[in-house]
């Protein structure tokens, strides 16, 4: 019967390392990790639809950025490099547009039809600003004086080598409407550094999202670099944008996970050499491991579609806790030498089933959370419990007899204060007591890059470009404004550029550095209606007196005597926006789109560093995915407090169910008081309480149920021998965790070691009785 078991176990391992590996081979292992920050929250239904927006609007537009700079060797070099560089970066296969910083927008259709339309979309944004500061009603001399100065405007323009270009064009525009606006949506040229350089801005055909995508894209700058030293012997290429920092973090990370696991392995086995005394034991409890471990991340996969390898990271977790059953069983059968490991296991089922599921059931809480990260862990954790599980009772009943395994006395230990037994009343005191210190001490800490790992390559490379482009002293912020029309989003830009301060340096680029709005409009036809004549009259006396014939003039004079009989309606000004807006070419294309039924636009605002915040007037918000997402964590973090608490009760009575009230309430009151004694502790060392304790909390708490459960099971006055060598293994394995260089795996590991230990000291003390 006993070869029987063990014949039909063996066949099941069998089976299930077969079912792994077809299963293997049909992931798509290109896509099947993320390094993308932003599909660490899961945006689509859990944050508010600005959030979303925002989020959408950063992943489709502006993580396509990428910044180029070229320093040749020889300054003389720059008008040749700079055509030879722009057309290689146009050349890249992962690029859709490229324009030099300093040049003009690209003429297109938009620019046809805003010359077309020039005088109806540009004429009420000119008046404002020359009429800033007349009276009202506007005197004669005044308006004699806004045409003198527009006639010297004009004449000085046509003595400057940019007029040529535009000259055939002045009779229809003397008011220079188009090279104003051209010259303020060109930007401004690089920054004078002292190092001659040409400066790209370039946008991607797709987001840096997949690691593929990021290679693909570093690949292409190595062609553009190789192409660029050829032809000029020397050059530097240098470049920045979402790809650099995608690309260190995911090494960062991905040196980080083996370290973590290896580490953890290393200890692990040390733990089982010096206590175990049998290396034999290690070959079970090793393939268990990499078996649960790896079923629970090829599972997840299938499910799931794609995990981000922090997850993977925090997921560590699983090698200090699978390895707790292979040691519950394999050294309960120690203890029953005549029993057959079936029979050995009907022994200890209960309490095995007990705190499998229990911690499985704690864990898959973590699916309500909203951080996707998270949700992943709770389901590698869980799944891969279920699996240590059943391949540790299998591989248990499909091994040979392995023969006495001799245990070292250190595992024999009696605790200091044999005789202590602490009182259930004062220790509940003391634990809320502890509880409330850490909530009272503690501060909370929502941050969405203490799941990043620290950067230095990408930022040090950042700052020298912008030393290079002479931005140090100024940040850009992007401001999104929602409208049901064109018309509503300008009106909104124009609300809230007005309330910064003309003399803060702050310069703004949006679809209101194009477009009027209403009461711009509004106030245009007045002065047309009343004085449009006046004024006509004046312009063409100061074009004669400064020697132009004012009939060269007559389409400009046509328009504006168009203008004065029939001015556009709404309805007509509404379509003539939204063709524009949709014409808009690179690099302007972020300042208008549409999603469904409303607009959305882009102001881009450069501030200078030691300026305040720009406060929202409640239509726009500042494009911050950084303070958003750790909004978001801090909601979510209320939301998971209330499914954590809501499992606890729900284990507690499971609990008693299982156990009976008086053992039900020892088995509870374990974990209950390591959790709260813990807290204690980390409001004196650690005073912070992010989302990740939480999880930190929630995983030590079911650890602890673990050992409460063989502990209150075991007839024994002091813990099985397979509690004290599991405290120790996972002990060892969060120890490693606490040191990772990402902030939230390390407060986790911190919280769940601190747990652990205060529940396994308890534990060492249940069932001592006082003198």
């Amino acid at each position: 019967m006993k070869n029987h078991s063990r014949n039909i176990s063996r066949i099941l391992l069998i089976l299930y390392l077969g079912v792994m590996l077809v299963l293997c081979l049909s992931i798509d292992w290109k896509h099947a990790l993320s390094t993308n920050l932003f599909d660490l929250i899961d945006t689509d239904h859990h944050l508010p639809e600005e959030a979303r927006e925002a989020q959408s609007i950063l992943q489709k537009s502006l993580s396509k950025e990428i910044s180029l700079i070229a320093i040749p060797p020889d300054g003389a070099q720059l008008p040749t490099l700079k055509s030879t560089f722009l057309q290689a970066v146009r050349d890249l296969d992962s690029v859709a547009e490229a324009t030099c910083i300093g040049d003009m927008p690209t003429p297109g259709s938009w620019m046809a039809d805003l010359f077309e339309h020039k005088h109806l979309l540009l004429l009420p944004d000119w008046w404002q600003g020359v009429s800033e500061g007349a009276s009202s009603p506007i005197s004669d001399e005044e308006l004699r004086g806004i045409a003198d100065e527009a006639a010297a405007s004009l004449d000085a323009f046509l003595q400057t080598p940019e007029s040529t270009a535009y000259e055939a064009h002045v009779d229809g525009d003397p008011l220079l409407l188009i090279p104003s606006l051209l010259s303020g949506l060109s930007g401004t040229s690089p920054n004078p550094s002292g190092v001659p350089r040409i400066e790209i801005s370039a946008q991607l055909k797709e987001a840096p999202a997949s690691s593929e995508s990021v290679q693909t894209i570093l690949r292409d700058i190595d062609t553009l670099r190789a192409t660029l030293i050829e032809a000029y012997p020397g050059v530097e290429l240098l470049d920045n944008g979402y790809h650099r920092y995608a690309s260190e973090s995911e090494s960062l990370i991905r040196a980080e996970i083996p370290r973590l696991n290896l580490l953890t392995a290393a200890l692990t086995l040390v733990i089982a050499f010096v206590f175990l005394r049998k290396p034999l034991i290690l070959l079970p409890i090793l393939s268990v491991l990499v078996m649960s471990a790896g079923g629970a991340f090829v599972i997840t996969l299938l499910i799931l579609g794609q995990i981000h390898v922090i997850s993977l990271v925090i997921g560590s977790i699983l090698v200090g806790i699978a390895v707790d059953y292979s040691f519950h069983i394999l050294l309960k059968r120690e203890e029953l030498q005549t029993l057959s490991f079936s029979e050995t296991l009907s022994r200890i089922r209960v309490p095995l089933l007990a705190s499998c599921l229990s911690t499985v059931f704690g864990f898959l809480v973590l699916l309500t959370n909203p951080v996707t990260a998270i949700q992943q862990v709770g389901w590698l954790v869980g799944i891969g419990l279920i699996l240590a599980l059943s391949l540790s009772a299998l591989t248990a009943m499909a091994m040979d007899r392995p023969g006495k395994i001799q245990l070292s006395r250190l595992l024999s230990f009696h605790p200091p204060l044999k005789h202590f037994r602490w009182d259930v009343p004062i220790a509940c005191i003391l634990g809320l007591a502890c509880g409330v210190l850490y909530f009272y001490r503690s501060i909370e800490k929502d941050d969405i890059q203490d799941l990043q790992i620290p950067l230095t390559k990408a930022p040090i490379n950042e700052h020298r470009m912008r030393s290079l482009s002479g931005d140090l002293t100024t940040r850009n912020h992007h401001w999104i404004t929602i409208g049901s029309s064109i018309s509503e989003l300008v009106d909104s830009q124009h609300a809230h550029l007005t309330k910064i301060p003309p003399d803060s340096g702050i310069h703004a680029l949006s679809l209101a550095s194009i477009l009027p709005s209403q009461d711009a409009v509004d106030r245009f036809e007045t002065f047309l209606q009343s004085d449009g004549q006046t004024f006509i009259q004046h312009f063409a006396s100061a074009l004669d007196h400064r020697g132009y014939d004012p009939e060269a003039f007559e389409a400009f004079l046509t328009a504006w005597k168009a203008l004065q009989s029939q001015p556009a309606s709404d309805e007509t000004r509404e379509g003539i926006y939204r063709k524009l807006a949709a014409a808009l070419p690179y690099p302007l294309t972020h300042l208008a789109n549409q999603s469904g039924d409303h607009f959305w636009g882009m102001t881009l605002l450069q501030i200078p560093e030691d300026h305040q915040p720009v406060e929202s007037d409640g239509s726009s918000f500042e494009l911050a995915p950084l303070r958003t997402f750790n909004q978001a964590l801090a909601s979510y973090r209320k939301q998971v407090t209330f499914s954590v608490l809501s499992a606890a009760v729900l284990v507690t009575l499971a609990c008693f169910v299982v156990f009976g009230f008086k053992a039900g309430t020892r088995v509870t009151g374990i974990p209950f008081l390591a959790v709260t004694f813990s807290l204690g502790i980390l409001a004196i060392i650690h005073p912070v309480h992010s989302l990740f304790h939480l999880v930190g909390a929630l995983l030590g708490a079911c650890i602890a149920l673990d050992y409460a459960v063989f502990v209150v099971q075991s007839n024994d006055r002091h813990p099985p021998v397979s509690i004290r060598i599991s405290a120790l293994t996972t002990l060892a394995s969060f120890s490693v965790l606490a040191t990772s260089r990402i902030a939230a795996v390390s407060d986790l590991g911190l919280t769940v070691v601190t747990i652990v230990a205060v529940g396994w000291l308890l534990a060492e003390y249940h069932k001592l009785e006082s003198e």
